[in-house]
């Protein structure tokens, strides 16, 4: 009888043993499953503050283009506008060369 005691109680104790060792393995499989979750939503972070680094910098890029294309445009206006005025010095020129010539011929 007491050998049947002895076998019960060693059964039990392996079947305890055994689902303490279950659940320290589904513990273990939870705990890898969250550190695999913050990981997975830390990297969609990073990856997210690189996307939106990569958004500021084309915006501020497209606004430096804008900038050196507007000032670019000002530059080219205030050059035609000095080409025509040197035009017009250059027609005056002419005139008065042309009249100190047609004077001299007198």
């Amino acid at each position: 009888m007491e050998n049947i005691l002895l076998m019960t109680c060693l059964v039990l104790v392996i079947a305890a043993a055994g689902a303490k060792w279950q659940t320290a393995m589904m513990q273990k499989k939870r705990q890898r499953h969250i550190i695999s979750m913050m990981s997975e939503r830390e990297d969609i972070g990073r990856r997210r503050g690189v996307a939106e680094l990569k958004v500021e910098e084309a915006s501020l890029q497209e606004r430096t283009t804008s900038s050196d294309i507007r000032e670019f445009t000002h530059q080219l206006s205030v050059m035609e506008d000095r080409l025509v005025e040197l035009r017009e010095e250059e027609e005056e020129l002419e005139e008065r060369r042309q009249k100190h010539l047609d004077g001299d011929d007198d």
